[in-house]
């Protein structure tokens, strides 16, 4: 079966395998502003860096700064490789602030069609809130997330929507729910130049696996520079 067979068999078992979203007791509504710097060298190396400012509570309350660093390398056509670490800073309940940090490794499969492409993301994600402390390793989260993503290119356009599915599985940290939690997002992406991008976005975060699940509604607004 050929790469190009594989990502939209892929697709349909995620709709058919992934859990349905139940009632929800929670909503809340948020905004993310994004802002992304990244390089691509002639080897197939790519660095990017990100700073990320969110609000919860009806878009009202502070809710957490991000600065993310990534590196990816494309190992053929079809498959890239990458390593990544966040650190942040986030408001708690009792409007406290509090550290956090994560790093993650992907795995990403993409058939490089030239207008419609499909991605599948594989990410191992492991999340702290102190230094890494050997002691206290196993109160930490590991996560495995998987996002099936799909765009299209405008022949003559500077827009390009896209939307993807994304799942998260809890491999420590939630004995009692393993698929935790899953996102629907749709987006519109605008090229600005060749150098400059400008996105926005809407996510639907639903929890699963739990009696009382919240549901978070999302607008991203992002722009991006490759130097």
């Amino acid at each position: 079966m050929t790469i190009k067979r594989i990502i939209p068999a892929c697709f349909f078992a995620c709709t058919l395998l992934l859990p349905r979203p139940v009632q929800c007791q929670e909503r809340d509504y948020q905004s993310w502003y994004e802002l992304g710097l990244d390089h691509r060298f002639s080897n197939g190396l790519n660095l990017s860096g990100e700073i990320g400012q969110r609000f919860r509570n009806k878009f009202i309350q502070y809710d957490r700064t991000l600065v993310t660093i990534s590196a990816g390398y494309d190992l053929n056509d079809y498959l890239e490789v990458g390593v990544g670490f966040r650190a942040l800073v986030r408001s708690n309940k009792e409007f406290e602030l509090r550290t956090g940090y994560r790093v993650h490794a992907d795995a990403v499969v993409s058939p490089g069609w030239s207008r419609t492409n499909v991605s599948l993301r594989n990410r191992l994600q492991y999340g702290f809130d102190e230094w890494i402390d050997l002691q206290d390793a196993g109160a930490n989260n590991m996560s495995y997330r998987t996002r099936l993503r799909v765009d299209h290119h405008f022949f003559g356009s500077r827009v390009s929507p896209d939307i993807y599915l994304e799942s998260y599985y809890a491999i420590t940290g939630r004995s009692d729910r393993k698929f935790y939690r899953i996102r629907y997002s749709a987006g519109l992406g605008y090229k600005i130049d060749f150098r400059s991008d400008l996105s926005f976005r809407y996510i639907l975060e639903q929890e699963i696996n739990v009696s009382n699940p919240d549901r978070i509604h999302i607008l991203v607004l992002g722009f991006s520079y490759r130097l």
